[in-house]
């Protein structure tokens, strides 16, 4: 131990101050002499210390909680024990944001990799990439460097500290029917994870998979609560369409627009109700009726035509949502994961196969619309298609009947 006093307690002081170092020890104690004085001990220990006091209850000022203060009375001790908090193995890096990003084409996908890597020191990390992945750019911190894989295994250089690093990768392989993002070890735990996939315009997606926060095709729950529909709508005689026709219908209008297959079929119905009305006595009415039935039966024509020039040359809207995702672009969010990045992938079609099939829809409907034509029309026409309506004309008063003329007897002779 060493003392440094600044001077002699001499008789008149109110106070002596003084400085003293101790060597580091796990415990400590210390018993007051009150016989002439009273003293008040404070300790300040710093973070990477631990330090438990017993024996003399301790007072918290509530102007500064790390420090703590010691009244002590005659014949009290504390005694304080020092320890140093063990230090907890962890990891040198760690990625607070990471997001895959690809691009398919027809014969080869583009994969932009882009992480933010938080390390503690110096060093390399190293990446996991696909056997068969080029790498065509990395930058690490703003830099391009001119980095190539080995055996698959790509090496960053990493300085302490926040490293922002994009890696760009380009795999020649066809993604066919099911295109999925590739498999990528990020070599440490990883959240924040963003997933992007980017489908060559000449697919159209049906289902998709991967994290539970990303993309959803709604159509395929929409196309059952449709069909349903149909089977009531076709099983109640209401409509003078079949079963398979009703089907055939929604089906080709699903793709397109909801709202016009409903259009079509409101149209229908009200061609339907028309045929069962009673129209006695209803001249004025009747007249706007008809005119009304014209003008829906034409609006129903426009939405058909827009219809299948939709399905022939438009996208195929299958209601895809969730994350920002959109019917070409599909995105996925995870939070964490220990190395690997979480896999996502969609299955599609060539577009050339949508067309063929609403080709097919049109050449039917062209037919149906022919058998349904003669329905709409014998049911706009039921009673007659237009009302003449006239005041009564008045009786004219009916000729009295001539006098009768009184007849002479003829005398015989």
């Amino acid at each position: 131990m060493r003392v440094r006093c600044r001077r002699a307690f001499a008789d008149g002081d109110g106070a002596l101050a003084w400085v003293s170092r101790l060597e580091a020890v796990d415990a400590l104690t210390l018993a007051p002499a009150l016989a002439q004085r009273a003293e008040i001990w404070k300790l300040v220990a710093s973070p990477t210390w631990n330090v438990r006091a017993d024996g003399v209850p301790g007072v918290h000022p509530e102007d500064d909680a790390t420090l703590q203060q010691f009244h002590p009375l005659p014949g009290e001790s504390l005694t304080l024990a020092v320890s140093r908090p063990e230090a907890i193995a962890g990891r040198v890096v760690a990625i607070d944001q990471a997001s895959l990003a690809s691009r398919f084409g027809k014969r080869s996908g583009e994969h932009s990799l882009t992480l933010s890597l938080r390390a503690t020191q110096g060093g390399q990390h190293a990446l996991n990439l696909p056997a068969n992945a080029e790498v065509l750019r990395v930058v690490v911190r703003g830099e391009t460097l001119n980095l190539r894989p080995e055996k698959g295994v790509l090496r960053l250089p990493l300085r302490p500290g926040v490293n922002a690093v994009e890696v760009v990768l380009c795999i020649n392989e066809d993604p066919g029917l099911h295109p999925r993002l590739p498999t990528i070890d990020l070599g440490t735990h990883a959240s924040n994870i963003e997933l992007a996939m980017q489908l060559p315009s000449d697919r159209w997606v049906l289902v998709t998979s991967g994290p539970r926060i990303g993309p959803a095709v709604l159509y395929w729950g929409e196309l059952l609560v449709m069909l349903l529909l149909a089977f009531g709508v076709a099983r109640s005689g209401f409509l003078s369409i079949k079963l398979h026709e009703a089907f055939l219908l929604g089906i080709g209008f699903s793709t397109v627009s909801w709202w016009s297959l409903v259009l079509f079929a409101a149209v229908l119905a009200a061609f339907a109700w028309r045929a069962r009305w009673p129209r006695a006595g209803r001249h004025a009415l009747f007249n706007l009726t008809q005119l009304a039935l014209v003008v829906a039966a034409l609006i129903a024509a426009g939405a058909l035509l827009a219809a299948l020039n939709g399905g022939l040359l438009g996208y195929p809207d299958l209601h895809v949502t969730g994350h920002s995702s959109t019917a070409t672009n599909l995105r996925w969010f995870a939070d964490q994961t220990d190395g690997v990045l979480p896999d996502a992938s969609a299955w599609v079609l060539p577009m050339w196969m949508y067309r063929a099939l609403m080709l097919a829809w049109a050449f039917w409907m062209a037919w149906f619309l022919i058998r349904i034509g003669r329905f709409v029309f014998e049911s706009w026409t039921a009673g007659g298609a237009w009302s003449k309506w006239s005041a009564p004309k008045a009786k004219a008063p009916a000729a009295e009947p001539p006098p009768l003329e009184p007849v002479a007897a003829k005398a015989t002779e």
